[in-house]
């Protein structure tokens, strides 16, 4: 009986497995074409920091924020945090430490 017991959790167990491996690479796809569709903006702003408005480099960060724990949101979260330092220090150290509260220290900026 015990073994019987034991072949049905591995089934679930395997399930289980199987089903998480699938929510994270949705999860990562998600990433990935999120990270796709900020990367113009991001460049743009960066290009052009005097042509953003706080309000709209705030939006930017709320967006980038949400994928900052991805590898490639991480590098556009940084790039936009060195862009915009020296002309919004207040917002871009609110959203650093936004992102420290939310990802913990391991996403150093």
């Amino acid at each position: 009986m015990k073994k019987q017991a034991t072949k049905k959790n591995d089934k679930e167990y395997d399930r289980l497995v199987a089903d998480i491996s699938k929510m994270a690479k949705s999860l990562a796809g998600h990433y990935e074409q999120s990270c796709a569709l900020l990367k113009p903006t991001i460049d743009d702003a960066c290009r052009n920091p005097s042509s953003y408005s706080e309000k709209e480099i705030e939006r930017i960060f709320d967006q980038i924020l949400d994928v900052s724990c991805y590898k490639k949101g991480k590098l556009l979260f940084d790039r936009l945090c060195k862009c915009f330092m020296p002309i919004y220090p207040d917002a871009v150290r609110f959203y650093i430490d936004s992102e420290k509260e939310m990802y913990g220290d391991e996403n150093d900026t």
